[in-house]
């Protein structure tokens, strides 16, 4: 999933109303700015420990305004 969202984030902004239908892959950044996930979101303070077993999420996606 992370790989996924970070392969949105590498796409250009969307501009219009619709990013893609549901039976095709996105064509544009739907708005991720940032994924987070591992031992990168424990450091950053988003998950209380860096272990995947707990029930933190395991993704964290920061999202902005174009």
């Amino acid at each position: 999933m992370t790989l996924y969202l970070c392969g949105l984030k590498n796409l250009p902004l969307c501009t219009g109303t619709s990013s893609g239908s549901t039976t095709s892959a996105p064509t544009c950044n739907p708005g991720i700015v940032e994924v987070y996930s591992g031992a990168l979101a424990y450091q950053l303070g988003l998950a209380p420990s860096p272990n995947p077993g707990n029930r933190t999420p395991d993704v964290f996606v920061q999202t902005g305004s174009g």
